[in-house]
């Protein structure tokens, strides 16, 4: 099998998978790909080879494999791009500064940090540089036709970010290794995510945030994803500064998500709001470009992309 590989839609569970059948562990023994973190599965050098449609020889090679791809509606891959690469600390120092030069009289620590960039701001960089050059876009927000262009990678799966895990379980099984997935929970992956993206992300510094600050920007982010409950953050407003370690606040998070598991419904209603608030603070001419920058995305893979839908309560 082959798979196309798409940031911003679950590459790092199939960067995983890929690595465990292929022992491309870092020297590491693991029971299953899921105990691998983030920084293992994308980080170090592969064994496994990327192949590259450009190259003839790569391109017979592939075209021989079940090739499948995940896709995402553009509008929530955008949206998750910002929370996880410039809400979150990931891309402060690069796109960050970037996105705040671009502003007038920006602030002394806006330019040192990169740390308060707007979901508005982005959209804007985003189309602003699309429309020059969209192959110069990052790959967490390049249109999916510049990245994994379905018309040439001829998919004979196609996955959708919205059903992932029902997919993944068909895909999986559709080679003979449903096993993989056996103990694979819903909880379980939120659990994950909480671990591994607090791990990755709280690097508090009063430079730019204080710890409680990162703290809160994380819960909110789980809140975002639909992992928390909204009113859970008072917790925090019960610890101190010096005591919220990292290993302290993944526990908070993991015993708040226990003691309040939201229903798949209630997940979804709660991403679906914060997603539509943030729209909804972008001005119309900046989403009819990145309507227009993402219109294959939209066309390819069967997404709205109404504006006024988007907006809808």
């Amino acid at each position: 099998m082959s798979y196309g590989v798409l940031a911003k839609a679950g590459c790092t569970f199939w960067i995983r998978v890929f690595r465990f059948l292929h022992n491309d562990t870092l020297g590491r023994k693991f029971d299953n790909p899921f105990q691998m973190t983030r920084g293992e599965a994308h980080g170090g050098r592969r064994k496994i080879k990327m192949y590259r449609l450009q190259k003839e020889e790569d391109r017979r090679v592939v075209m021989a494999t079940t090739r499948f791809m995940v896709s995402r509606n553009p509008f929530t891959r955008l949206f998750s791009a910002y929370i996880d690469k410039l809400y979150l600390i990931d891309y402060w120092s690069r796109a960050g500064r970037t996105i705040v030069s671009r502003r007038e009289n920006a602030s002394a620590l806006s330019l040192r940090c990169g740390h308060d960039v707007s979901f508005a701001e982005f959209l804007s960089y985003v189309v602003d540089v699309g429309e020059r050059d969209v192959l110069s876009l990052d790959g967490h927000w390049r249109p999916i036709e510049h990245t994994c262009n379905p018309c040439a990678f001829k998919p004979d799966i196609v996955s959708k970010q919205e059903t992932f895990s029902q997919d993944a379980r068909f895909i999986l099984s559709r080679f003979g290794l449903g096993y993989l997935m056996q103990n694979y929970s819903s909880t379980h992956h939120v659990l994950d995510e909480l671990s591994l993206i607090t791990k990755g992300n709280y690097k508090p510094s009063d430079a730019c945030l204080t710890r409680m600050q990162m703290a809160g920007r994380l819960w909110r982010t789980f809140q975002i994803n639909g992992y928390l409950t909204h009113g859970s953050e008072a917790v925090l407003e019960t610890e101190s500064s010096n005591s919220l370690t990292e290993d302290k606040l993944i526990q908070l998070m993991s015993k708040s998500c226990l003691d309040h598991i939201l229903t798949k419904q209630e997940s979804s209603a709660q991403r679906r709001a914060h997603l539509r608030q943030a729209y909804a603070t972008v001005p119309r001419n900046i989403l009819d470009r990145v309507v227009k920058l993402f219109r294959n995305d939209f066309l390819f893979f069967n997404y709205d992309s109404s504006i006024d839908n988007l907006l809808r309560e």
